[in-house]
């Protein structure tokens, strides 16, 4: 098994679970802008 390949599941798998855990995932500039505008804590 090539590295790369493994390690993107690597990722993945652990994006999911987070994503599973209740996480957002924000995948553009724009998401990130709109999120940090609210009130309260952000965990970045």
């Amino acid at each position: 098994m090539q590295f790369n390949f493994f390690m993107n599941d690597v990722v993945n798998v652990a994006r999911q679970e987070m994503v599973e855990a209740g996480y957002e995932q924000l995948q553009t500039a724009e998401e990130v802008d709109e999120v940090l505008k609210k009130e309260g804590t952000t965990l970045v």
